[in-house]
């Protein structure tokens, strides 16, 4: 078992948990377990609390940290996001890495817009 410290990794993946609101297809039963406070509440300080603990881990110059839901909501998205590049204990210490091609530094995909 590898010790990771404090600003070694040159790329985290936070793959966190989420409502699973973009597999719904798969997962039809998942929307009767949800309700909407833990949706609008509950996750996203979940997977917020997750990104900047897992940010601690990323090399502080050229290191990549990647946040990643199975959901397509935008407050387990793009809200945990903003909200993470915006706190102050964050916000001076990274810089936004965009997608190929001009688009945003978040992306969301779809099935049917991406095969």
């Amino acid at each position: 078992d590898a010790d990771l410290s404090d600003g070694m990794a040159d790329v985290v993946l936070v793959d966190a948990p989420c409502s699973s609101l973009g597999v719904l297809r798969r997962r039809p039963a998942q929307r009767w377990l949800l309700s909407k406070s833990y949706i609008d509440d509950y996750l996203p300080s979940l997977q917020l609390e997750i990104l900047k603990k897992a940010a601690r881990f990323v090399k502080k110059n050229g290191g990549r940290l990647v946040y990643a839901t199975c959901s397509i909501y935008k407050h387990e998205n793009e809200g945990v996001v903003n909200e993470f590049e915006s706190s102050s204990e964050f916000h001076d210490q990274w810089e936004r890495w965009d997608f190929p091609g001009g688009m945003s530094h978040f992306q969301t995909l779809l099935p049917s817009v991406h095969d």
